[in-house]
């Protein structure tokens, strides 16, 4: 099998890459042997203490903070800034009621967003609202978008459609100039794209584990600038928004003066443990690192395309691009459907097929892939 020795001996830890051929890690991440014990550390703790209240004093307050932590480690941030919410949708909606349109309505966005971004956005019109679509995911269209009636700009450092990477730090910086709040959703940039987020100077980044970080689903990351938390007053709000959420004060709003006041309700233990130790083996591997595999995977995987004669939508420059390669495909749907069947992990987005390695991913795993999908068109 080839590629380097020490980043293929981590294909150990995810049984499913044993009979696979997991290419997936853009849609939900393999499952590896530590998320799961970690889950079980929960689930022994939920078992065998007496006490509700000890459990969540010992066991899962500690682990949410370590989490937090973690991330926090990932992107460059401080502990207080990052809060935890059930998905980026819940934590996308708390940002957005935050934004006040009495002043500037404008909200800048691109029509090849992830739907939960423009849902979430096209909602606010509901509250005066009026969002300036943006056609395409570069940072220039941006800024011809953003004007003096702008309150907020939300894009994605990273296109789920063909994995192109944006020049956040030129809108970020140009909606610091025009007075804009400005949102990055990194979804598809945290754990394969480095990044630092008080160099970015973003005032919020939402994210999640499910992916990249190999945390799978139930919990995800609110990142707020310090500078701004405590201007924010969220109407999407929550009893673990509070600076004291046990104090069971139900007659007013204490919101610390820091991302928690982002955090909503009760959270999911079992994700908060398996996030944490994704995050454990994504800060153990390095993400310099998780980078310069995975684009050598992907510049082998678009050679092969173009051998084989298939068109892609994926940046060819390194530098412009995450985690993502494109095919496109005639019957996309029915190919993927065949590939599944025959152990081959990937999905299909409007017309192509997405695959994305990762730092445990040979050629062979490539060679593979292209194999069967000559052999099902």
């Amino acid at each position: 099998m080839r590629g380097p020795e020490d980043l293929l001996a981590w294909r150990a830890e995810f049984p499913a890459v044993e009979n696979r051929t997991f290419l997936g890690m853009h849609t939900l991440a393999p499952l590896s042997r530590r998320a799961r014990a970690a889950v079980d550390r929960f689930l022994d703790a939920w078992e065998t203490k007496a006490s509700a209240e000890v459990v969540w004093f010992e066991d899962i307050l500690p682990e949410m903070r370590r989490l937090e932590s973690l991330y926090a480690r990932l992107i460059g941030a401080d502990d207080d800034e990052i809060a935890l919410t059930p998905s980026v949708s819940t934590g996308l909606s708390s940002l957005a009621s935050c934004i006040r349109f009495d002043e500037r309505n404008e909200i800048v966005l691109s029509r090849k967003e992830f739907p939960t971004d423009c849902h979430v956005w096209l909602a606010q019109e509901e509250r005066g609202g009026h969002v300036v679509w943006v056609d395409d995911m570069r940072a220039d269209s941006y800024l011809n978008a953003i004007g003096s009636r702008t309150a907020v700009c939300s894009a994605s450092r990273v296109s789920y459609l063909n994995g192109e990477l944006l020049d956040a730090k030129k809108v970020v910086d140009a909606c610091r100039d025009a007075g804009v709040f400005s949102v990055i959703d990194d979804f598809h940039g945290s754990a394969t794209v480095l990044i630092d987020v008080h160099n970015l100077g973003t005032d919020a980044l939402v994210a999640g584990p499910l992916k990249y970080m190999l945390g799978g689903p139930g919990i995800a990351f609110v990142y707020v600038r310090a500078g701004v938390a405590h201007t924010l007053k969220p109407t999407v709000t929550g009893w673990f928004s509070q600076a004291n959420f046990f104090e069971f004060d139900n007659a007013k709003l204490s919101w610390p003066d820091n991302a928690q006041r982002l955090a909503l309700g009760t959270p999911s233990p079992a994700a908060i443990y398996a996030a944490a130790a994704g995050l454990e083996i994504i800060l153990e591997v390095g993400v310099a690192r998780i980078r310069e595999r995975t684009q050598e995977l992907i510049d082998y995987a678009l050679a092969k395309a173009d051998d084989a004669k298939f068109s892609t939508r994926t940046p060819r420059d390194s530098a412009r691009r995450g985690g993502i390669a494109t095919i496109e495909v005639e019957s996309s749907k029915h190919v993927l459907e065949q590939l599944l069947k025959r152990g081959v992990i990937i999905d299909e987005r409007h017309g192509a097929l997405r695959l994305s390695p990762s730092f445990y991913t040979s050629e062979d795993d490539i060679d593979r892939f292209f194999e069967e999908l000559v052999a099902v068109q």
